[in-house]
Parts: C-alpha cells; sequence; structure tokens
C-alpha cells in the first residue's frame, strides 16, 4: 500500500506530499510556510505543463489574468509600488497554491480524505499540547504561556484559536467522509471550542462559538441533544468567567468598558479615512502601515487616535477598501455572495449533501463574517486560510455539477 502511494506521488513530482506539509508549515513560521507554498506553486506549474491538462483550470486562469491586471494598476498607483509588489507576488503565488490542491482533489487518488485527517489530526495535537500548556505552564515542547494567552506549538505567537477556529470546520470534513455520527463531532467541537476560550483569543472565540451555534441549529440531530450540548457550553461559559478573573476581564469587562470606542475603531477609522483619498483603486496594498502614521488622520473621531498606526487595519474588507479601492472591495464581495448563494441554494435543494455543505459553511461564516477583527487579508500566515478554503469550496461545487 505504502508502495502504491510512493508510486502514485512520485507521477506528481510528489506535489500532494508537499501539499499535505502545508498545515505543519503554518505551525512552523512564515518562513516555512512561503517555502512550502512556492514549491507547491512550482511543481504545480510543471504538471499542468507535463500532463497537459490547461483545460481544467482554464477558467481559473482568465481570472487569474485579470487579478495580475487589476493588482498592476493598483501598483502603479500605489504610494509604495515596491512593497505591493511583493505583495501581489504573494497573493499570485498563493492562488497558484490553490490550483494545485484543487489539481490534487481532482487528480490524486484519496487526497481529499488524506488532506482532511491531516487538517483534523494537527487540530486535535495542537488541542492536547495546548490544553497541556494550560495545566502544567508549558506545552511539551518547553514553551510557557505568553501574558496569559496560550501559544502551544507555536511558541511565541498566540495564534492557538486562530489556527484552530480558521481550520476547525474544514477539518470535520474528514469525520464526515468517515460517516461518524454528527453527535459525536458535537463533543469534539465542545471539547476544542473549550481550549479556544482558554487560549483568551476574544475574536477568535466568538467566531468558534457562533459557528458551532449555527453548527448545531442546521443539523439533523435531535432537538433534546442540542440543548444539552448548548447547556454543557453554557455551564463551561459561566463556570470559566465565574472563577477566573482573568477570562473575565478580557471576555467582559474590557469589551463593555471599551465597546463605544477602542484602539480597533481608531483602525477602523482611519482606514476609512485612507480610502477617501482614492476612493477607485486604493492606497495600494500593504501601505496602511505607512499611510496611517501622517499627522492628518489624527483628526478622527476616537479618543484613541494616537494608537491609529499598526500593520493593517484589523478587518480585511477595511484593509481591502483602503489599499484597493472600491474596485477590489467589489471583485471580494462579488466573490462572496457568490459563495454564499451557492451554499445556501443547495443545502436547501441537495439534502444529501447538507452536513458537508454546512461544515463549509460555519467555515465561510468564520472567515468572512465582516463584524469582527481579523488579521490582514495580505499576509503569508493569514491570507494561506482563505485561500485553502476556497479549495475546498470550488472543489465541492465542481463535484456537484459532476
Amino acid at each position: 500500500m505504502i508502495q502504491r502511494f510512493i508510486a502514485s506521488s512520485k507521477n506528481k513530482l510528489f506535489i500532494d506530499f508537499f501539499i499535505y506539509l502545508i498545515p505543519f508549515a503554518i505551525i512552523a513560521g512564515q518562513a516555512p510556510l512561503n517555502i512550502i507554498s512556492f514549491t507547491v506553486s512550482i511543481i504545480f506549474i510543471i504538471l499542468i505543463f507535463k500532463d497537459k491538462k490547461y483545460y481544467q483550470f482554464k477558467k481559473y486562469f482568465i481570472y487569474l489574468f485579470f487579478l495580475i491586471i487589476f493588482f498592476s494598476i493598483n501598483i502603479f498607483y500605489s504610494t509604495q509600488p515596491y512593497l505591493s509588489l511583493l505583495s501581489v507576488l504573494s497573493v499570485i503565488r498563493y492562488y497558484i497554491m490553490f490550483l494545485a490542491i484543487i489539481y490534487c482533489f481532482n487528480n490524486i487518488n484519496n487526497f481529499r480524505i488524506n488532506f482532511t485527517r491531516i487538517l483534523f489530526f494537527s487540530i486535535l495535537f495542537i488541542t492536547f499540547d495546548s490544553y497541556f500548556q494550560y495545566f502544567f505552564h508549558e506545552d511539551i515542547f518547553g514553551y510557557p504561556a505568553i501574558n496569559n494567552r496560550l501559544t502551544g506549538p507555536f511558541g511565541n505567537e498566540q495564534v492557538v484559536g486562530a489556527y484552530i477556529t480558521k481550520l476547525i470546520f474544514l477539518s470535520f470534513s474528514f469525520l464526515i467522509i468517515k460517516k461518524i455520527d454528527v453527535r459525536y463531532i458535537f463533543l469534539f467541537a465542545i471539547f476544542i471550542f473549550a481550549l479556544v476560550v482558554l487560549s483568551n483569543e476574544r475574536s477568535a472565540s466568538i467566531m468558534f462559538l457562533s459557528s458551532l451555534i449555527l453548527f448545531f441549529i442546521f443539523s439533523s440531530v435531535r432537538p433534546l441533544f442540542k440543548i444539552s450540548s448548548i447547556l454543557i457550553i453554557v455551564i463551561f461559559l459561566f463556570l470559566i468567567f465565574n472563577n477566573n478573573n482573568v477570562f473575565k476581564d478580557r471576555f467582559i469587562n474590557e469589551p463593555i468598558k471599551t465597546y463605544k470606542d477602542n484602539h480597533h475603531k481608531a483602525h477602523f477609522l482611519t482606514a476609512l479615512e485612507i480610502f477617501k483619498k482614492n476612493k477607485i483603486i486604493g492606497n495600494g496594498i500593504k501601505t496602511f502601515r505607512f499611510e496611517c502614521k501622517k499627522s492628518k488622520y489624527e483628526n478622527i473621531n476616537s479618543i484613541y487616535y494616537k494608537n491609529r498606526c499598526t500593520t493593517h487595519p484589523h478587518n480585511f474588507y477595511l484593509e481591502v477598501l483602503s489599499e484597493t479601492g472600491i474596485l477590489g472591495i467589489m471583485i471580494l464581495l462579488i466573490l462572496n455572495l457568490y459563495i454564499f448563494f451557492q451554499l445556501l441554494k443547495n443545502f436547501c435543494n441537495k439534502k444529501e449533501q447538507r452536513k458537508e455543505i454546512l461544515l463549509i459553511f460555519c467555515s465561510f461564516f468564520i472567515l468572512f463574517w465582516p463584524l469582527q477583527t481579523t488579521g490582514s487579508f495580505f499576509s503569508s500566515w493569514n491570507g494561506v486560510f482563505f485561500w485553502i478554503f476556497f479549495a475546498f469550496f470550488f472543489n465541492w461545487k465542481s463535484r456537484i455539477l459532476t
């Protein structure tokens, strides 16, 4: 069996092997992730010329052509053209990686179950490692928690909750393929959600909980089981917030105290003001960090105006709006609306696929719900999650058409 797998993978230049490394590269850091994604992109380009399967990707290459034209215009108008060019090249690399994942879905046996298995067990590993860190103050690699935030195997990066939340529902596809009862998936989800809360990542916890509620509501299990699951979550949250002032301050006291005005509001308002400078094409990708320093943005309506500057505005819709203008945000919104209505239509019409559609929708909600603080859409680490999701969605879409 292993020999057959190696032979099959060798015929495809081991592209599937490198894609299987992506979840671990995300954990290892930006440099390994860049190396792996670049390698996958190069192998994919070689393969489509070698196998002469251009026809499978004709429409995607047409989209890429128009994206390159749009990005070229954006670079031309950018206040930091060199930095924008580097970011555009990174986006194009991820676009090709996205095509490579679709290629593997379509052309490599058992790729879907293998990839989702790796996603699922990588999340389980991070979950157990972070629980270990919570109870013993160090994870199995000796990394300590930082400022009451769990880091697990990520070392100094406080992104345990973000990684888990962005991939958890896609990883559950493995359990659906293996025909695991949805009730066990509920229990897995609750167990992992508790860890995300303990990681002290507020945005990740809120988005995970919101998606979990959607999952509970639309899953086909008995109402009594749904109610029992929700009660378990409510009791857990009550106990953790009532008995731990760190979590209570982070999740309850701080939001109540600063909900009218905070540093994130300063970021948002600054992004809107930057957008007004060049409404059509934007200020240039990755330029927020430079533009926000200008004194003219001190007039924003926030007492945190001195904290307005950061690498990105912490909401990728506002990031896209300020850095790529109306044209950029329209591309993103049209894509999102297309995904939303495709999922909604097929959830109503294709009962046999509802489990998979629900998982994809929950992942879509977590990644693209506009009313949340987020990482940068154009960063290497945060951006990879979007392109993995797009690969899952378009693979699902192609399967329902065949």
